[in-house]
């Protein structure tokens, strides 16, 4: 890949009726991109500016947009970073649009289809992995809808109003901050992962509270007040438009913070934002680029782009969270013809509440708007309240995307999943709609590990190496013949009840002597509740909020080699050298999980050994290759990796056994 930097800055004003809600866009520099292939793109970066009329039924469902300032003729202004990268020749183009959905401002799509790494640089990408996308021919479009990303270069976000102190009854709220530290710390952020804090209220701030506990299940322990104080520990990192330069925006502790603790602090903050407005942004921003990729009024299309959103893991969750909101159609347009929701578990998230920290995630953080019902896009009855819905209700059966929603083993572990194909209690299997797919990548983590080194003096390897992309390339092609030809897409696979391949966790039982067993302090989710406020208004008025019914948490079921089935099952799980798992032993939650290698000749665990399964490497490697034929005939796999996929079986072969026969 080879780049050609075309910097240059320029405005575009474009009417405001014709483009949906953008009104302007900045583009501040573009770059060619030459391809392996010869071919060339375009990178385009700059911002997109929107104004759009709070009082329109499509924008009513953004919290608090009602007390958002207004400009002189009565719209909200906003605005968003993007980029967009796209066939310089137009004849090149397939007509699909790839709408990545950013995680925490890191742009996702590209890491996945093309195996790329080191994507997120101040100057777009340094690389474009195998260029995947690219050889096909599609666009994608970075929009950043997060306000409060660090201030880094690399990462796209959003520019949003701040609903302030001029404005009591929207700007005023309860703030939760909770955190765990690796070694001990005198002072911590009131942020997440280095994100912009809320700033303390100073007139309230005696109400505040600190607790620790040592596991998320116990109880909470309050920390004397005066053993802690708020400060200012503002940096170049986590400057925030929110805050003034002497707002306190962390805490310290005396005797410092610890290892092994739940640190939670609640306090009153003065300054929000309508965050749901960057959910308004991946809308808008979608809507305009749909009929002019190329910038160019006089060339929009009659038929316009196909536009298939991808998003993982938080990002997942808030594809989810649009979705149900109802943010894909506008003036009765379809924003998203097909929605890949990858990681994003049975999970919606605080994309568009007061006070919202989007960043915050199950693995880190406890008790954020997670596990909210409804889960399924099938409606079902919620067993706890009795309502009756489903993730699509907000649609007609016209106006659905089609779906797939995609999930590695870690998801089930961590969290409910399989509330997304199940009813609430876990005991009757619930079909996805007819516009959805279900697939779980078996015996997965939640990305798989990059690389992986082995000593045989020990027993497990910490990462699993179980590599699921290779099914994401083929189920976006799969998609994108869904979409455009009604070509219905592979059939559905992950565990299920009435095949016995869905389990409560606390039935798995690992293969005896391999010396490995499930931590007792499983992740189970809970029914929350933040108070009546919450749900329809998105205003937590109960924080930390209390813990109702706990769900179980149900898992795919394992063979006597301690690999799952019942879901999609890779390669690497199919045609095993190893147990894998997508959960770790010391922390449930942790994204990690593990492989354990199959002994060479001898094994009292109870599972199958190298040279019972395999004659050989070639014998290996020509299972490898039938069971790949087999999944590329059902079109999970595309046959154009194979190649690819028998030099990683080689490989992993003379990591795991060669050096032992």
């Amino acid at each position: 890949m080879k780049i050609f930097p075309i910097v240059f800055f320029y405005l575009f004003f474009i009417p405001h009726q014709a483009l949906a809600d953008v009104t302007s866009f900045n583009i501040e520099s573009t770059r060619e991109i030459r391809l392996n292939s010869n071919l060339s793109y375009e990178l385009i970066k700059g911002k997109l500016f929107f104004e759009i009329d709070p009082d329109d039924p499509d924008n009513l469902i953004i919290t608090d947009i009602i007390f958002t300032p207004r400009n002189d003729r009565g719209l909200v202004e906003f605005a968003a970073d993007f980029e967009l990268l796209r066939p310089l020749n137009k004849d090149h183009s397939n007509d699909v649009l790839i709408a990545d959905i950013l995680n925490r401002g890191s742009r996702r799509a590209i890491r996945y289809f093309n195996f790329a790494t080191n994507y997120d640089t101040s100057e777009g990408p340094s690389n474009l992995g195998d260029e995947f996308l690219m050889n096909n021919g599609y666009s994608v479009l970075s929009v950043g809808w997060q306000f409060d990303v660090p201030n880094n270069a690399s990462l796209l976000r959003s520019y949003l109003p701040v609903i302030g102190l001029d404005n009591e009854q929207a700007s005023k709220g309860i703030v939760r901050s909770d955190f765990s530290v690796t070694q001990a710390q005198g002072r911590h952020t009131l942020g997440d992962r280095s994100h912009f804090a809320y700033p303390v209220a100073k007139e309230y701030s005696e109400l505040a509270q600190i607790t620790q506990r040592d596991r998320y299940t116990n109880n909470r322990e309050v920390i004397d007040s005066n053993q802690w104080n708020f400060i200012n520990d503002s940096n170049e990192s986590n400057q925030s438009y929110l805050s003034d330069p002497d707002d306190f925006n962390a805490v310290t502790l005396e005797g410092g913070f610890q290892p092994d603790k739940v640190y939670e602090i609640t306090y009153y903050g003065d300054r929000t934002v309508p965050a749901g407005l960057g959910l308004a942004a991946i809308r808008d921003a979608n809507l305009f680029i749909k009929s002019n990729l190329y910038f160019d009024q006089q060339d929009t299309k009659e038929d316009p782009l196909v536009i298939i959103a991808f998003g993982d893991s938080q990002s997942g969750r808030t594809l989810r969270t649009y979705l149900y909101d109802g943010f894909n159609v506008s003036n009765g347009q379809m924003v998203f013809d097909g929605a890949m929701i990858h990681l994003g578990a049975n999970a919606r998230g605080g994309f568009n509440q007061r006070f919202t920290q989007s960043s915050r995630a199950v693995d880190q953080n406890y008790d954020y708007p997670a596990d909210q019902f409804p889960f399924s896009d099938n409606p079902s009855e919620d067993d706890y309240s009795d309502e009756f819905s489903g993730l699509l209700d907000a649609y007609s059966d016209q106006q659905r995307p089609k779906i797939f929603y995609s999930n590695s083993s870690t998801e089930y572990w961590r969290s409910p999943a399989y509330l997304l194909h199940t009813t609430i209690n876990g005991s009757k299997d619930l079909d996805p709609l007819a516009s959805s797919r279900i697939f779980q990548f078996s015996g997965t983590q939640h990305v798989p590990s990059s690389g992986m080194s082995f000593n045989r003096t020990n027993t497990m390897i910490y990462g699993n190496n179980a590599k699921y992309q290779w099914f994401l390339r083929a189920l976006l092609i799969g998609m994108k013949d869904w979409v455009i030809s009604d070509i219905e897409p592979p059939e559905s696979r992950y565990p299920r009840v009435d095949r016995q391949s869905l389990t409560l966790a606390e039935n798995i039982e690992m293969p005896p002597g391999i010396g490995i067993t499930i931590n007792s302090n499983l992740n189970h989710g809970y029914l929350l509740n933040y108070g009546d406020l919450f749900k329809g208004n998105g205003i937590p008025n109960v924080e930390p909020p209390a813990r109702q019914e706990r769900f179980s948490l149900m898992v795919s079921s394992i063979d006597h080699n301690g690999n799952e089935f019942g879901g999609l099952l890779p390669w690497e799980v199919a045609v095993p050298l190893a147990t894998y798992t997508g959960w770790f032993p010391g922390n449930p939650k942790s994204s990690i999980g593990m492989i354990v290698p199959f002994e060479t000749s001898q094994d009292s665990s109870g599972r199958d050994t190298i040279s019972v399964l395999y004659n050989s490497k070639a014998d290996y490697v020509s299972q490898v290759s039938a069971y790949v034929d087999e999944m590329v005939s059902q079109r999970y796999l595309l046959d154009q990796d194979k190649l690819d996929i028998i030099r990683e079986a080689d490989n992993l072969w003379n990591i795991l056994v060669a050096k032992e026969m």
